[in-house]
């Protein structure tokens, strides 16, 4: 399967970065997260600056060898096909685009055998959520109105992405961008997939969320524990409100204050799994 997006065709080709087997064999390009080496496979990616008379913008290009989805099905039944992760995420990112969820634009997608390779455009003018949330906490504690901000755009925009029926399933603030305008985009949808448990997948997203925010604005606690923290509690308070609301489309107020509870409990009881887990496998 090949992709190429007609806007950026001409630029790519100037910069050498429709040939497949060059681009996979260019050690002069270096990596900018290292190579996980996993699954019998490889994946990394790499950061270049690309540009013709006209543009000048970073690309990031995700190479992968053998690195395919862990189906546990194929074990057992050998004639269904694998799939590379990288072609999951190309479809993800190509589906949700249709869907008006802001990710990152692709460029160029191909896959031949046991090799794929995705290049996508960086977001201009974004900065990362785990950035951003440690640089307003390290200006003694973010002001609520930047907060109330940053949760309302995240709360609109998570409920948007769970109404296609989506669920990221790797929901890190590293994985959430932001700009000055509080306009918020989503990457690595590698993990991300439909499926029928809707409820699931919510928990799934906001538990992930939450707990890594938690760790960053609630001195390193690895667990949603915001008895001690009533700022922390009123934004998550207020994000919630705004998450239910567009979610479940529900504005009666006593509706939205069962639902938040019934959710923050359920969300809570998985943190305090995940903080158990943490610390038998760090003691």
């Amino acid at each position: 399967m090949k992709y190429i997006n007609s806007k950026y065709s001409n630029l790519l080709a100037s910069n050498n970065l429709l040939d497949f087997s060059a681009i996979l064999n260019n050690k002069s390009i270096p990596w900018f997260e290292e190579p996980n080496i996993g699954r019998n496979g490889l994946s990394g990616v790499k950061k270049l600056k690309i540009s013709d008379s006209q543009r000048e913008f970073n690309v990031f290009i995700k190479i992968q060898q053998n690195y395919y989805l862990n189906n546990k099905l194929s074990k057992f039944l050998p004639f269904i096909k694998k799939t590379l992760v990288a072609k999951r995420e190309y479809n993800n990112i190509k589906k949700l685009s249709k869907n008006k969820i802001p990710t990152c634009e692709i460029l160029y997608f191909k896959d031949y055998k046991s090799q794929a390779l995705l290049i996508t455009k960086e977001l201009t003018d974004y900065y990362d959520l785990k950035s951003v949330l440690y640089n307003l906490k390290d200006n003694l504690f973010p002001e609520e109105d930047v907060l109330k901000k940053i949760a309302k755009s995240l709360a609109l925009e998570i409920a948007r992405l769970h109404k296609t029926k989506y669920s990221h399933n790797c929901l890190y603030p590293k994985h959430i961008f932001i700009n000055s305008d509080f306009n918020i985009a989503f990457i690595d949808f590698e993990k991300c997939k439909k499926t029928i448990f809707g409820k699931y997948n919510i928990l799934r997203d906001l538990e992930c969320l939450f707990y890594h925010v938690s760790k960053i604005l609630n001195n390193n606690n690895c667990c949603i524990d915001i008895s001690t923290n009533f700022k922390l509690k009123k934004i998550y308070i207020y994000f919630m409100r705004i998450y239910i609301q567009n979610y479940y489309n529900i504005n009666n107020k006593k509706q939205i204050k069962n639902k938040i509870a019934c959710l923050f409990d359920k969300i809570y009881k998985r943190s305090i799994n995940k903080r158990n887990k943490y610390l038998q496998h760090n003691l």
